[in-house]
């Protein structure tokens, strides 16, 4: 085979059908071809050189569409220590008349060698050139070359196959899908396809499943995923459990996981933001709507949520102009005090000069989400939740939203949130709001008054604000590591 030396090239490149399917790595290189930014995944193979220059071992890429021409990289041609490639008046910058006149005999005389058509008889295209469709796929040769007597000893010397070797011979042919041996031995499948056309498929042994997966799957068969997979293996073979395997070969397999699906888009890792620690001390603003307009000509409701404690605020507005967002604002405000931070959508209510003027007055620092990404405000989370409760309470009372709004945060207020483990109340007030639940459960059990003073309160109120903060803290810091974990799997 000949050796062609590349200057430019990093790694070695070699013909698959010069390669023995046992000296496959598993591993596999990005390649780049020259005068195309098209990059190619290529399987790494052991190979082992022997030529002139010595005798070396070293891995190479396996291309299918070479003509049958070794090409040598930079980090193989280092491994032959003082082994020039070319010789040293090659390389000259000035050529003396002698050395020209030797060079062009010898061109010459490769001209004149090239010109005797004779010669060319005694060179064997078909092992040299063309490729070869058996040496080409090493596994279709290795299993072609077991013939069908070896193929059902194996079956019959299976310990996998022994059941159902023993069904076959009951000769229970009652259900759709059995087993049987066939005349000459072989251990069949009887399987009714979808089209109720009967099929015999051959049922295979273990010392040849990964052959037969990596057929259905690999070369020829175009890695095409696990449906197509399947229904190649399904219309000849089968084996226990072949289904299972195939979901495994396939989500392992190396160029299948790095190509993936032509309209797949590439998902980038989930990044975690910072954790507020301070209550009220960033809030989260965004406009819901529109909804039924009210008796009093609301027809939006502008929501806040406060990051560290999930307390949620609403107001409904008639509309979604800078100055009804600007009015809404400052009656939550007025509840939660005047934040450090606030995230807001970019929308146009958001982004005027009023409303940015608003906020540098007040010293609030404003961030925006990312446009046409709702997951990165998790108040859009909370619209669809207010939406729901506004719509369960608007069947069983009221039909106006409007007067629904307190009820829904009043719940929303006293209920466990899954980030934090605690209620917004309880990380608000230190304690959490009495509901008709909590009345109940005081008719019933007749808790007797505590009857501690207003300092023995207000240290107990620190404390349990303290321990409820740190909690808080720690509890959200452990949701967002599991939802990164399960976004990035």
């Amino acid at each position: 085979m000949p050796i062609l030396r590349d200057t430019g090239a990093t790694v070695d490149v070699i013909s698959q059908r010069f390669v023995d399917y046992a000296k496959m790595t598993g591993e596999h290189v990005w390649v780049k071809y020259l005068l195309n930014d098209h990059l190619v995944c290529l399987p790494l193979a052991e190979v082992e050189i022997k030529c002139e220059l010595g005798h070396i071992k070293t891995r190479a890429a396996v291309v299918t569409n070479n003509p049958g021409r070794y090409v040598l990289g930079n980090k193989t041609a280092n491994l032959f220590k003082d082994k020039p490639f070319l010789k040293l008046e090659k390389i000259n910058a000035v050529m003396t008349r002698s050395q020209t006149k030797r060079s062009t005999e010898e061109d010459k005389n490769k001209e004149a060698e090239m010109e005797q058509p004779e010669e060319m008889t005694h060179f064997k295209i078909d092992e040299e050139i063309l490729p070869q469709a058996d040496e080409e796929f090493k596994v279709i040769k290795q299993l072609v070359e077991v013939d069908s007597k070896e193929f059902i000893e194996s079956q019959h010397q299976s310990r996998d196959l022994a059941p159902l070797l023993n069904e076959a011979k009951t000769e229970n042919s009652s259900k759709p899908n059995d087993f049987k041996i066939k005349e000459n031995g072989m251990l069949v499948r009887r399987k009714i396809d979808k089209n109720e056309i009967e099929r015999e498929l051959i049922v295979v042994p273990e010392k040849y499943r990964d052959q037969i997966k990596s057929l259905c799957n690999d070369s020829t068969s175009g890695h095409l995923g696990i449906v197509k997979t399947k229904d190649r293996l399904a219309r000849y073979f089968y084996w226990p459990n072949c289904y299972k395997e195939i979901d495994e070969y396939v989500k392992t397999c190396d160029p299948c996981q790095r190509v993936g699906k032509s309209n797949d888009k590439t998902k980038a890792p989930l990044t975690l933001v910072p954790i507020i620690s301070e209550v009220f001390s960033k809030i989260n603003f965004d406009a819901c709507g529109p909804l039924p307009t009210t008796p009093n000509g609301n027809r939006y409701l502008i929501t806040a949520i406060c990051l560290a404690s999930k307390y949620p605020d609403a107001v409904p507005v008639p509309n979604i102009g800078s100055t009804s967002i600007i009015e809404a604002m400052i009656q939550i405000f007025s509840r939660m005090g005047f934040p450090k931070e606030m995230q807001t959508d970019q929308g146009t209510s958001f982004m005027s000069n009023l409303a940015i003027e608003f906020a540098e007055k007040f010293g609030i620092k404003v961030t925006r989400s990312s446009v046409y990404h709702p997951q990165s405000n998790p108040v859009e989370r909370f619209h669809r939740t207010i939406k729901r409760i506004l719509k369960v309470l608007c069947i069983e009372a009221a039909p106006e939203w409007e007067r629904q709004i307190p009820a829904a945060l009043f719940a929303l207020r006293t209920i466990r949130h899954e980030s934090t483990g605690f209620t917004p109340s309880e990380l608000v007030y230190g304690r959490n709001l009495r509901t008709s639940v909590t009345l109940l459960y005081e008719q019933w059990m007749n808790p007797e008054d505590e009857g501690n003073n207003v300092v023995e309160y207000v240290f107990q109120l620190i404390n349990r604000l303290k321990r409820c903060k740190e909690l808080a803290l720690d509890k959200m810091l452990e949701m967002q590591i599991k939802r990164k974990v399960w976004y990035d799997r």
